[in-house]
């Protein structure tokens, strides 16, 4: 159910993805992704995926925007589609909170 979904969802905010994309290289120097480590809920860890919307130690103009409208949380799609991360249980922690 979540790789449909996911599947999906991945495929309706494409436009918003790729834009997103664009306007942080075009904004900002460095990588187009950040990772997060997260444990999953069987214990496994994984890297959460993000957009990096910081640029040195504070938000970019176009990070903060995406920041607040979430945004730079879209690639996660791509954590649920490979089954780390799921739309209908409870999502993964933090390492620290584990």
């Amino acid at each position: 159910m979540d790789v449909v979904f996911g599947t999906g969802l991945l495929l309706f905010t494409l436009p918003v993805t790729v834009s997103a994309a664009v306007a942080l290289k075009l904004s900002q120097k460095g990588p187009l992704f950040d990772h997060e480590d997260r444990v999953a809920l069987n214990g496994q860890s994984f890297k959460a995926l993000r957009f990096h919307c910081q640029d040195g130690d504070h938000p970019s103009a176009v990070g903060s925007i995406m920041i607040k409208t979430r945004i730079d949380e879209i690639p996660q799609v791509l954590n649920v589609i490979r089954g780390e991360m799921s739309f209908f249980t409870q999502n993964s922690t933090r390492p620290f909170m584990a």
